[in-house]
């Protein structure tokens, strides 16, 4: 594990992409949202830091909402 931090804006960032998803009606949703969310987790796999872990948690549930939609 990395133990940098994020900054707040990536850290703002992932959080709004993440509201957007959030608020999207499930009827809309696509593989390219799979996309993102993977994309993202990836991206805060290697960090250690407080912020990851929380942002890791909310992607891992959003991503089971958009599983349980697509297949």
């Amino acid at each position: 594990m990395i133990e940098t931090h994020l900054s707040f804006r990536t850290i703002d960032t992932i959080d709004t992409l993440l509201d957007g998803l959030e608020k999207l009606d499930p009827s809309r949703f696509m593989f390219a949202h799979l996309d993102l969310v993977d994309t993202l987790n990836e991206l805060l796999l290697v960090r250690s830091s407080s912020e990851a872990v929380r942002l890791r948690r909310r992607i891992g549930k959003i991503r089971a909402e958009i599983e349980s939609v697509l297949f």
